[in-house]
């Protein structure tokens, strides 16, 4: 019933008193999160002023990186990050881990926190910062075995990268492992790294290739040929024995229209001794533990020549074993000339005679006692071909009718930005909480067919790396987000810097330090050698030592400097660029880039070409050097013909390596004429020691003195 006209509105104190209490609880709840909990950085901020007895401003510090999109709290937390002396102190007031490393050349106000660290940079609190554990969160911070990967952002061409191990490991396994053979990755699609199968037929027996495609590892120990049949996963375990059978007979197939000529027979003792001395030591072993051990080169067989270990080698093959996959016929063959048989070879081509190839040939087959093994039974070569583009033996080997590659593997372009709700963790997932990125990427590493079902048959092999590479491929997998940084941000190479970049990769592409020294690493072959004067010489110093335009011939087409040395400089069929990029990496300078042309001394007067002749004369150079030296010399003590000393030397060299040989080489067999000095030829430009050292050096770089040495 409604109230009369008149009537007053009766109270309820009791629900107002509610609503007060409620209001008030309200307010006070609002106060309480609103310092407490969600501003726990003010509790930092105070126990951070206590720990360093300092008045530190209670606000919140921000970060605001415009161009980046980065806004940045953390360091309203993080307060000790650019504080020297923390190291040792608790987070979060700890001192960034290599301070001047990595915050001297990354300064927070410069490129922000969650550039490097990912995470939520805008947040207040660790849990939101940090987003830990929530497989949902967007973009969690970075755990720190992790953290490397964020460096790729920025620095993408340089390799290795300096202060990221981990993300250099990565790349270089990628590449190395050919993992791009099978999944397509922008900037990073390398030559295949297999040797052509195109004429296996020819080269490997039915026998070795079933037991090689079953089991690689233990056929040659640390090889990098995957396993595709691997014993964790019981399908392919029941496929192996038909589908290795077919694979087989498809590759058997693969043969030279005209059967090969039988090589000369061959000398396996003067194959021994050619192998040991010409370079083969340095990319190859004979073994695992090469028990042949060596006689050192150039010395007498007798008691005074000392055998020593033979330097531990991996570049290229073993070939202790060689006799139980293929025949003297092809050794002959691939010695001849490599990249006739294989465009991609690195293996270089040696000036061998016929007779010396049949020599190492003969050696080769010679050196185990362990025959090929049983062929096969019959498989069928048309489903071993389908088989090979199934398993994507295209992404590292060229296959027989040059088929082009086909990669079966998903490409990984954006992979570290890649929804995690999309991976496949199998038939039997791990909980929610644990299906992150991190745990998708060890899982396939270490088992990559655990996903597999009765509906999806999985064909990536198992690679077998240990944990710490396991460690690296996840990092650098990681690092592949699609996100763009600006031009300003990014540590892009000169193009000078780029070009040494190509030339280092190309050094050890063809594995150069496996014969020279270079800046302390490398040259190990040189240890088998009695004299250091007949080992492969030392790459270090170049730059003052020789000139641009004969090296960049010289790495083009070799030439015989010492032909009475019995190790040899390969021809590795370089192309003018690649030729140009080793030089301007060898030589360190830029000066003479575009001609590549000889340097010209001052021409000199008649008279001083006659008194170079009487010093060059009276010092008996022609003792050691040139094409009439003295018979009967120690390898050791030939030198150089000085008929070259103009097209190859810089003056300033020469004039450098007369005045104080051993300052210039050590342990040159050189004698110094000229000591602290003085001359031994008081009677020749009034005794003055610089101006005969100017006389001689002028003289060796002149045409002239090219023209006589070429008609003696």
């Amino acid at each position: 019933m409604s109230g009369q006209p008149g009537d007053v509105p009766r109270s309820r104190p009791g629900l107002f008193l509610v609503l007060c209490l409620l209001l008030a609880l309200s307010g006070a709840w609002a106060i309480w999160d609103e310092a407490v909990t969600r501003r726990p950085w003010k509790a930092h901020q105070a126990e951070y002023a206590a720990l360093i007895d300092a008045q530190v401003p209670e606000r919140i510090r921000q970060i605001v990186v415009e161009p980046m999109g980065v806004v940045d709290r953390c360091t309203s937390c993080h307060l000790g990050v650019e504080r020297p002396g923390l190291e040792d102190g608790e987070h979060p007031y700890r001192t960034h881990p290599r301070l001047n490393e990595l915050l001297g050349t990354h300064p927070p106000e410069r490129f922000g926190c969650t550039a490097c660290h990912a995470g939520q940079g805008l947040a207040l609190t660790a849990a939101d910062a940090h987003g830990e554990g929530d497989p949902y969160w967007l973009e969690p911070i970075l755990p720190k075995a992790l953290m490397e990967a964020r460096c790729g952002a920025c620095h993408e061409g340089l390799s290795p990268l300096p202060g990221a191990p981990l993300l250099s490991e990565g790349r270089r396994l990628f590449r190395s492992r050919g993992c791009g053979g099978c999944h397509p990755l922008t900037g990073h699609q390398a030559p295949r790294i297999g040797p052509s199968l195109a004429l296996a037929g020819d080269k490997l027996n039915a026998g070795w290739i079933g037991q090689w495609l079953r089991a690689p590892h233990e056929v040659r120990d640390g090889t990098i040929m995957p396993s595709f049949w691997p014993p964790n996963d019981p399908d392919a375990v029941a496929r192996a024995d038909q589908e290795i059978t077919d694979l087989t007979a498809y590759l058997m197939d693969a043969r030279t229209p005209v059967e090969p000529e039988a090589p000369e027979a061959g000398d396996p003792e003067s194959g021994r001794k050619l192998f040991d001395s010409v370079g083969c030591r340095g990319c190859h072993m004979m073994g695992p533990a090469d028990a042949d051990r060596l006689l050192r080169i150039g010395a007498e067989e007798d008691t005074e020549a000392k055998p020593v270990n033979a330097p531990p080698v991996d570049f290229g093959p073993q070939l202790g074993d060689i006799a139980t996959r293929t025949t003297a016929a092809w050794i002959v063959r691939w010695l001849a000339d490599p990249k006739a048989w294989w465009s991609e070879a690195t293996m270089p081509r040696f000036d061998l005679s016929p007779k010396e190839r049949a020599d190492l040939a003969s050696f080769l087959m010679s050196a185990s006692d362990v025959g090929p093994p049983p062929p096969l039974s019959a498989g069928s070569a048309e489903t071993g071909g389908r088989l090979a583009i199934v398993y994507g033996c295209g992404g590292c080997h060229e296959l027989p009718g040059k088929a082009p590659p086909i990669r079966v593997g998903p490409e990984l372009d954006g992979f570290a930005d890649k929804d995690v709700t999309l991976f496949d963790f199998g038939p039997s997932p791990p909980p929610l909480h644990e299906r992150t990125r991190d745990r998708f990427t060890q899982m396939k590493l270490t088992r990559p067919r655990a996903a597999s079902r009765p509906d999806i048959r999985l064909v990536m092999p198992d690679a077998r790396l240990e944990p710490g590479e396991v460690a690296a491929m996840q990092v650098f997998l990681h690092s592949l987000d699609l996100r763009r940084i600006p031009e300003a941000f990014r540590a892009t190479l000169s193009p000078e810097e780029a070009l040494v970049a190509a030339g280092e990769t190309l050094f050890k592409q063809r594995n150069c330090r496996g014969c020279h020294e270079r800046d302390g690493l490398g040259g190990d072959i040189g240890s088998i050698f009695s004299e250091p004067a007949t080992a492969p010489p030392t790459l270090t110093g170049l730059g003052k030592k020789l000139q641009p335009g004969w090296l960049f011939r010289f790495l083009r087409r070799p030439q015989k400097l010492r032909p009475w040395l019995t190790a040899r400089m390969p021809d590795f069929g370089l192309d003018p660029d690649q030729a140009k990029t080793l030089t301007r990496m060898l030589l360190g300078r830029t000066a003479h880039d575009a001609a590549y042309g000889d340097y010209l001394p001052p021409q000199q007067t008649t008279e001083q070409v006659v008194m170079a002749r009487d010093l060059l004369r009276m010092l008996r150079c022609r003792k050691c050097h040139g094409r009439n030296a003295k018979k009967g010399l120690s390898m050791g003590d030939y030198a150089p013909d000085m008929a070259l000393t103009r097209q190859r030397l810089l003056p300033s060299w020469v004039r450098a390596f007369v005045t104080d040989p051993q300052a210039v080489i050590k342990n040159t067999r050189m004698p110094t004429f000229f000591p602290d000095g003085q001359t031994p030829l008081p009677e020749l430009l009034g005794g003055s020691a610089d101006a005969q050292i100017k006389l001689l050096t002028d003289y060796l770089c002149s045409p002239a003195f090219m023209a006589e040495e070429a008609t003696r």
